[in-house]
């Protein structure tokens, strides 16, 4: 049995956000739906860059590119040598103000005779190198914290330079978040831009912006030579129920692009309710074969003149996985086939996970108690006399369920609820039951993943590159663990233990699950996400909302 642990102080955070509890911070308006948003506001006046419409358009037309850009850049380069000090910092500023692209420029500055010419360089380049330090970032994820509108123009200069999914992602949602009816013209005739991020990026705007007004302008997209155009298309016509994207979607299954193919069958799944087989990661044949089969399905909803498009009876919806943010009361549950409900839970700050039959077991730490309810809420398991405050709770395939909890224990509850095992193993952030009655185990303070027999004995542990936040079992043997950090997602080979990290564009993912498909599904601070199984991003299914306690 393993030595119980102390709550270390670095651990106090951690639990707080487990049980949904904050100490009350002032905050600035417009910083309440995401955590980062005090740091990037923050960064940004630290620059001299104000927040507001003027500020945020000065600041964004001094990156466009174009002559004037460069011409600039040559100019604040030349300057970091003048023989006048306040010309040689407000060169560095300046250089510090910009994107991290260009640096080639910098660093001959770097290998300058001059010392302090290099010394400023270097500065700048290790400034502009250090991970979340974007200023270009920073300005379009607060155009819609602040709901700056009026940007169109300058957020459409600077997305050239909008290169990682990261930064495409805060472009797009900037310039929704800013175009107003104003801008109609502008988005229509960016949708001919020869970047296909551009196109997408207008196309969202210009339905958000002006509803199915902008139906016209979008249909043509439904033919577009990119199919991540076309795809953006059709989900956005599909509001305004027109069969066009319907059969669009369907054409896409065929797609050479994974990301594509997956996003597909996710929103025909989920508007159609028609279980077909179909895996955007089967072999090319079968993908033909199982794709033919969907658009048969798909003429079958329609009439004729493509008008409204009309589902088949749906089942009763079963919950495959569930996400939830600590924060929020909103549950978001995906079943086997996509299709996606939310419900609302009592209190924020617990945690649930679906069981096989779809019921939801879910934690309770201020009541130290585990709960099982099924999909009309009827509770219909309760644990008995749990003396401690549960973190989470799984449901093996015996029947049994274990409790992991704030005081470090390991308990196990037999069908009726009542214990009947109890381990000490530490202080712990998920845990999950293997087929041989194992456990494994994520240590949030010693940043490591453990395997655990039935007896709490260690088998083997793996060091994690930072903290983990979640885990959860992949169908290829392997664990996927979500981390704090640079390096975000984590996959652990439990056969041989072999580490290896995934590059994510999420921001503090702190649960992951894996759909029936082999999609990931990941709950960050922005919203759920899916996204494959190497962690790159198919397509945010629900962004977190804005709340006065905010996130």
């Amino acid at each position: 049995m393993i030595e119980k642990q102390p709550m270390t102080r670095a651990f106090l955070p951690v639990l707080l956000i487990l049980c949904g509890l904050t100490a009350f911070v002032p905050r600035s308006a417009g910083a309440q739906d995401n955590p980062y948003a005090e740091s990037y506001l923050r960064m940004l006046t630290e620059r001299g860059i104000a927040t507001d419409a003027a500020g945020l358009r000065v600041f964004l037309a001094s990156h466009v590119p174009g002559p004037e850009d460069t011409a600039r850049l040559a100019e604040n380069l030349a300057d970091l040598g003048h023989e006048d000090y306040a010309k040689r910092e407000a060169a560095m500023q300046a250089l510090l103000a910009r994107p991290p692209r260009s640096l080639a420029e910098v660093e001959l500055r770097a290998a300058s005779d001059d010392p302090e010419v290099r010394w400023r360089a270097k500065l700048v380049l290790d400034t502009l190198r250090q991970p979340g330090n974007d200023l270009l970032y920073a300005s379009l994820i607060v155009i819609p914290l602040r709901k700056v509108q009026g940007l169109a123009d300058v957020v459409l200069g600077v997305a050239p330079l909008c290169q990682s999914d990261s930064m495409q992602l805060a472009m797009s949602r900037a310039l929704v978040a800013t175009a107003t009816e104003a801008d109609a013209p502008l988005l229509k005739k960016s949708l001919g831009h020869e970047d296909p991020r551009i196109r997408m990026a207008c196309l969202n705007a210009l339905a958000t912006t002006l509803g199915e007004a902008a139906v016209a302008d979008i249909l043509p997209l439904l033919d577009d030579r990119n199919d991540l155009v076309r795809l953006d298309a059709a989900t956005q016509l599909l509001q305004f129920r027109r069969g066009e994207s319907l059969r669009t979607l369907g054409k896409l299954l065929v797609s050479e692009q994974l990301t594509v193919r997956n996003r597909s069958i996710h929103k025909l799944r989920s508007t159609l309710k028609v279980s077909l087989p179909y895996s955007g990661y089967e072999p090319a044949e079968d993908r033909a074969l199982h794709a033919a089969e969907w658009q048969k399905s798909i003429e079958a909803n329609l009439d004729a003149k493509a008008e409204p498009v009309t589902s088949t009876a749906a089942p009763q919806f079963v919950a495959h996985l569930a996400l939830q943010s600590p924060r929020y009361r909103t549950l978001i549950l995906i079943g086997k086939d996509g299709a996606i409900e939310k419900k609302q839970v009592a209190q924020p700050g617990g945690r649930s996970v679906a069981v096989g039959n779809g019921n939801l077991l879910s934690v309770h730490p201020s009541s130290a108690v585990v709960t099982e309810t099924d999909h009309s809420d009827k509770t219909v398991w309760v644990s008995k006399a749990l003396d401690e405050r549960p973190i989470v709770a799984i449901r093996r395939k015996d029947g049994n369920t274990l409790v992991a909890t704030m005081e470090g224990s390991l308990i196990e509850l037999n069908a009726s609820g009542n214990m009947i095992r109890k381990s000490e193993i530490g202080i712990v952030q998920d845990i999950e039951a293997l087929e041989n009655g194992n456990v494994l185990l994520l240590s949030f303070v010693e940043s490591k993943l453990k395997q655990l027999d039935a007896t709490g004995r260690v088998q083997w542990q793996v060091s994690l590159p930072a903290p983990p936040t979640s885990m959860c079992l992949a169908k290829d043997g392997h664990a996927v663990i979500t981390l704090q950090g640079a390096k975000q997602l984590a996959d652990v080979d439990l056969a041989t233990q072999a580490l290896k990290t995934l590059s994510a564009p999420f921001r503090s993912p702190m649960q992951v699950e894996q759909l029936e498909d082999g999609r990931l599904a990941i709950m960050d601070v922005v919203g759920a996400h899916l996204a494959d199984r190497q962690g790159a991003l198919i397509e945010t299914i629900n962004l977190l909302p804005v709340s006065p306690d905010g996130f």
